[in-house]
């Protein structure tokens, strides 16, 4: 249990920079994705340590996105491997996967009228059973991650009123809540004006450096964090065999 900064004591979290050994996060290996007979990625393999973050940069339509659901297991790989922390994807259980790789997609759409509040606890789904409601501690880290991205005062506000600027910064909030060694951002700034895009690259770069402000520590960002984007970042990995969609 850690300590948040006010008094609270919060589960999970993870380790300084300092008690953390660098390690493969991520392995991709010989990969083939897309959708079911279109094969848009081909024999694609790399690896991410703890501690970077990763911009795959490509034309639209090229398949960033189809490489992170696949990597998320939103989507069968066709061919190939991907190994979270030494583990193939496919042998880990929903929840387990959840509380390591948290996905932030590209495009969300909300059946129910939620507000930010709820949105943001939701990530805090895998580590609750099917009966159980959140309690102190969960509450504690939605809380601190709303702070974090600065949308505390919309926290009753209706997702469906808000801009994109503060949607994004909502959901950015609800996969920092899942307190999780690994993120997967797709597009996260696409839409936003250039003062929110550069919000969203600063909350990015502060996670990975482990969050040198109050607002980070409190929000248990950490140095061993990896993040995956298709966006600028400080590696790019491009792939040398692709097909575009069509």
């Amino acid at each position: 249990m850690c300590e948040d900064g006010t008094g609270n004591w919060i589960y999970p979290c993870f380790p300084s920079k300092g008690a953390v050994d660098l390690q493969e996060m991520i392995r991709v290996a010989g990969l083939y994705a897309g959708y079911e007979r279109q094969v848009i990625l081909e024999d694609v393999s790399f690896g991410i340590e703890a501690g970077e973050m990763v911009g795959l940069i490509a034309p639209n339509g090229a398949g960033k996105s189809t490489l992170l659901k696949t990597m998320r297991g939103i989507l069968p790989a066709l061919a190939g491997e991907v190994a979270l922390m030494g583990r193939k994807i496919g042998d880990l259980p929903v929840k387990e996967f959840a509380r390591n790789a948290a996905y932030l997609q590209q495009h969300l759409e909300l059946t129910f009228d939620y507000s930010a509040r709820e949105v943001v606890l939701s990530g805090r789904y895998p580590y609750l059973s099917w009966w159980s409601q959140e309690k102190a501690h969960d509450i504690a880290i939605a809380e601190a991650c709303m702070a974090y991205t600065g949308v505390t005062e919309l926290a009753e506000k209706s997702l469906g009123a808000m801009s994109g600027g503060q949607r994004q910064r909502v959901l950015l909030a609800k996969v920092l809540a899942q307190q999780t060694p690994v993120l997967f951002l797709d597009e996260p700034a696409t839409g936003l004006d250039i003062i929110y895009q550069e919000e969203i690259f600063r909350f990015c770069r502060e996670l990975l450096c482990g969050g040198q402000d109050g607002r980070a520590r409190r929000a248990r960002a950490v140095s061993c964090r990896t993040l995956l984007l298709p966006a600028l970042a400080h590696r790019a990995r491009r792939s040398s065999r692709r097909r575009p969609a069509a």
